[in-house]
């Protein structure tokens, strides 16, 4: 990615939603201060908090968990490609939102929030799918054509973890405890 093109897509980005955030709930900016695997990151926001974020619409490969499972084939590159384009990097996140207990809030899966990541204006989501670092995960994004489609063209174009013909589903990897 050319990074000086970048930073001012960026600024021009940030510039116009400002006003936008202010008063939208569900987008937050701020400074990504590290990657745990390949579809979670730790974002520093401009309020001094720090949040984990699960990227919506993808599940790459796992870390080994002793006891649970194994490391999964592909898990080290996906992190190194999220790593590269996010860490110490401005990003933007439109968070997945949810109704609890009437009110409207930031949807959660475990101890990370779930939010789509931004950087200079393109969806760190669909960059993985794309790639092939990572599986469309239709948990968060059932009715996403467009991940869909970029899932399908990496599988058939074999790349990233399509390269072999025998990726498992980090879903199936995880529940049957492979790898151990």
């Amino acid at each position: 990615m050319n990074r000086p093109h970048c930073w001012a897509l960026l600024a021009a980005l940030s510039l116009a939603s400002l006003t936008q955030a202010a008063n939208d709930p569900d987008i937050i900016h701020g400074l990504v201060t590290g990657v745990s695997d390949g579809d979670t990151c730790r974002v520093r926001l401009d309020d001094g908090r720090e949040v984990r974020i699960r990227f919506y619409g993808v599940d790459t490969p796992e870390h080994a968990f002793p006891g649970n499972w194994g490391e999964q084939p592909h898990a080290d590159r996906a992190e190194q490609f999220t790593n590269g384009l996010l860490y110490g990097e401005k990003v933007t996140v439109r968070m997945r939102m949810r109704v609890v207990d009437g009110e409207l809030k930031w949807q959660k899966t475990g101890s990370r929030f779930v939010g789509e990541v931004f950087i200079c204006g393109q969806s760190v989501s669909r960059l993985i799918v794309r790639h092939g670092h990572g599986w469309w995960f239709k948990g968060f994004a059932e009715d996403d054509e467009d991940l869909q489609e970029l899932a399908a063209a990496a599988k058939r174009e074999k790349r990233g973890l399509w390269v072999t013909g025998q990726a498992v589903a980090p879903a199936r990897w995880r529940s049957e405890g492979m790898g151990r």
